[in-house]
């Protein structure tokens, strides 16, 4: 597992990578890219991820805990079984974003585009 918390990684690029079991808790990436990168059991938990290009990503088993991630783009990303508790979604794009059996409480979805939920 490789564990990257606390780290600076703004801009980086992950884009179509695959990662998988990474600790990015308390992680400063703001404005990265994973465009298009697949993310299993990566612990995004504290971390501040405004602007961060999510677009088509695909999280499985994640953790967002109390993640920044205000203006993110999270355009036709796939939020499978992941934790979103008290995750700061303010004006983030979530156009065509599928969240599916995913939970967490006192999420701030404020100026949100649309967000697909199973009913």
């Amino acid at each position: 597992e490789a564990k990257f918390q606390g780290s600076d990684l703004s801009n980086a690029n992950f884009h179509r990578v695959c990662i998988r079991g990474v600790n990015f808790s308390g992680a400063r990436l703001m404005g990265a890219d994973f465009a298009g990168a697949q993310c299993i059991s990566v612990d995004f938990s504290k971390a501040s991820l405004e602007h961060v290009n999510f677009h088509e990503c695909q999280f499985i088993d994640c953790t967002f805990g109390n993640a920044h991630l205000r203006g993110a783009d999270l355009r036709n990303a796939v939020l499978n079984d992941s934790w979103l508790s008290h995750a700061d979604l303010r004006h983030a794009n979530t156009e065509g974003c599928h969240v599916i059996e995913s939970r967490g409480a006192g999420v701030n979805l404020a100026g949100l585009s649309s967000l697909l939920m199973p009913a």
